[in-house]
């Protein structure tokens, strides 16, 4: 750390956040790390992020020395990712919800030191507590063949974005997160975050839903050959470039159907993804915008029952949940999302209930999710030109066996927009 982000500026940083006693201070920092940002184990794709351990003058039990740095990438670096992540003001948002909301979640999440945003040069940092995730076993050939006993409530080890293959059981990490989506929606709906949202305000959301915009005939066709076009781009990427990477149920000319059968309701999109995912305020709430399983952390009870807490809180909002579900299950396998699909969304449905939301009937909440889902599979297939091209040739993917392969793995961003 240098002098001028050393111990006194630490020491100043939490007393104005008021997270550190008056009459305590931050007298060193032991040790600096930086996460890694590509390979493996890249700690993820929005910011550069660091681990820091400091000693206070007093020792005191309430306060952490190992902690968690957040802070956006360097425009001499990382200039693409730098302009993709600061437009739009996400993180100061973040930062609002871990000074002020965290002690109002139902369920655990990293404390919060300090936060800072600069809206003129996109500059911030995000200071919490580190959550200490336990070691993995050795990994061969996707597969964790190095057995370790945890204790109970111990934090169980990371698992990487795109990587749920990790998991000893992936259905029930799933169904853990999903109820604490749950039990967040429903604690909005007893109206513990009107202060932050405001009241709900469910005719808007009617408003909202009524809007219908009328494409001319022009218009339409121009999208739907637009849309084909992508899709065309898709099928090619899936069948000719990384086919061993796609489940057998969507080879032998089905990709083709699935085109086919886009083409016929594209129109359709923003009613299926919007309009209509607004049009009962029963399936709007608070909602994390990105609960993968590399957003949480796990740790089992004395009885063996799962339970996680939850990081990352870029995008917090109130949304159709609907929608939501898309971003935290596109990390699933195929397999893990026909297997367990209606399983998985039942636990958010029942934990809302249980916990104060409205019972909501499953064929609903199924459809609702299946509706965005298929614009969610078009908006997916974007990526390979806008940005999976752009950072490998076909060539090279072309030479990955498959999903597991070290190549793939090792490339986080070619991982996140492939898988």
């Amino acid at each position: 750390a240098s002098e001028d982000f050393g111990p006194a500026w630490l020491t100043k940083a939490f007393h104005t956040a008021g997270t550190l006693p008056k009459d305590n201070r931050v007298v060193k920092i032991h040790s600096v790390e930086e996460l890694a940002v590509k390979g493996f184990d890249a700690a993820g794709g929005a910011a550069m992020k660091m681990f820091l351990t400091v000693e206070y003058e007093k020792a005191d039990p309430e306060l952490h020395t190992e902690l968690f740095c957040k802070y956006p990438y360097s425009y001499e670096e990382y200039p693409v990712e730098r302009r993709q992540l600061a437009y739009g003001d996400a993180d100061g948002p973040e930062i609002l919800v871990q000074m002020s909301l965290t002690h109002l979640f139902p369920f655990r999440t990293a404390k919060f030191y300090f936060g800072d945003v600069c809206r003129e040069t996109t500059n911030y940092i995000l200071i919490s507590e580190k959550i200490s995730f336990s070691r993995r076993g050795r990994v061969e050939k996707g597969k964790v063949v190095e057995e370790i006993e945890y204790e109970p409530y111990q934090v169980l080890p990371v698992c990487g974005k795109y990587q749920d293959w990790l998991l000893p059981d992936v259905a029930e990490y799933y169904c853990c997160i999903f109820c604490a989506m749950g039990r967040l929606a429903a604690w909005d709906k007893q109206g513990r975050y009107d202060d932050y949202f405001g009241p709900f305000d469910a005719q808007q959301l009617l408003r909202f839903s009524a809007e219908r915009r009328t494409l001319r005939p022009q218009q339409l066709e121009s999208q739907r050959h637009s849309v084909g076009r992508i899709l065309d781009t898709a099928i090619d990427f899936l069948s000719n470039v990384v086919p061993s990477m796609v489940p057998s149920f969507l080879q032998g000319g089905k990709l083709l159907k699935i085109k086919e059968e886009l083409l016929d309701m594209f129109h359709h999109f923003p009613a299926m993804s919007h309009q209509f995912q607004l049009n009962n305020p029963d399936y709007v709430a608070a909602m994390h915008a990105n609960l993968q399983a590399d957003n949480a952390f796990f740790w089992r009870d004395e009885y063996g029952d799962l339970s996680c807490g939850v990081l990352d809180w870029g995008g917090f909002n109130r949304s159709p949940f609907c929608m939501n579900f898309l971003g935290c299950l596109s990390g699933a396998d195929p397999e893990v999302l026909l297997g367990h699909e209606e399983g998985i969304l039942r636990c958010f449905r029942d934990e809302y209930h249980r916990c104060g939301g409205p019972k909501l009937p499953l064929d609903e909440l199924l459809l609702r999710y299946h509706l965005g889902y298929i614009t969610f599979v078009y908006e997916s297939t974007t990526w390979i030109d806008r940005e999976i091209y752009k950072l490998v040739d076909k060539e090279e993917l072309r030479n990955y066996e498959g999903i597991l392969d070290d190549r793939f793995q090792d490339n986080f961003r070619v991982r996140c927009r492939t898988c």
